[in-house]
């Protein structure tokens, strides 16, 4: 009788989320200085992966001016996190795009926003992406990210916290 081996990462709410093959990638991203955008703007410039309290399982991602590679096809788990500033502006957010032909074209995967809509001075707005993906050809499948403003807001970064960045976990083979 074979034994199955099964990890788990724990939700904020106490449930399990079970990764049955275990987890041979997990790889963490941010930008590391605070981004000016307005309009509709891919994220290309400073992303480092994060090295505070954080060391990558597996080969990780591979960047380039904001491009994500992966390292081996799978099934991905991709999970952004993001702040920034903005005054009276009704929405603030971030999208995700993924490419299959190499970066010759993206199709948008997801979007999330928020609002700094105040009256007065700097309001912060958060948000957040979950996306889950199927990595087929490692040659053809690239990621990027988009901060989407109705203004000019101020994507925050820093070197030292994951202020707008992501976590990525390959949790299955394809």
């Amino acid at each position: 009788m074979s034994t199955l081996k099964v990890n788990t990462i724990l939700e904020a709410d106490g449930t399990a989320f079970p990764f049955p093959q275990g987890l041979t990638e997990v790889d963490s991203w941010r930008i590391t200085s605070t981004l000016s955008n307005f309009g509709d703007n891919f994220i290309t410039a400073n992303w480092e992966r994060n090295d505070t309290y954080f060391e990558k399982i597996g080969t990780g991602l591979t960047e380039s001016s904001g491009t994500f590679s992966f390292p081996s096809t799978g099934k991905y788990l991709l999970m952004y996190n993001g702040q920034a500033t903005g005054n009276s502006d009704r929405y603030i957010g971030i999208k995700s795009y993924l490419s299959t032909n190499n970066g010759s074209s993206y199709g948008a995967v997801n979007e999330n926003y928020g609002s700094a809509y105040n009256s007065g001075g700097n309001t912060y707005a958060s948000f957040a992406l979950m996306d889950i993906v199927d990595i087929t050809d490692i040659s053809n499948y690239k990621w990027r990210y988009m901060a989407s403003s109705i203004g000019t807001c101020n994507y925050s970064g820093v070197s030292s916290e994951s202020r707008n960045g992501f976590t990525v976990y390959k949790f299955g083979e394809t």
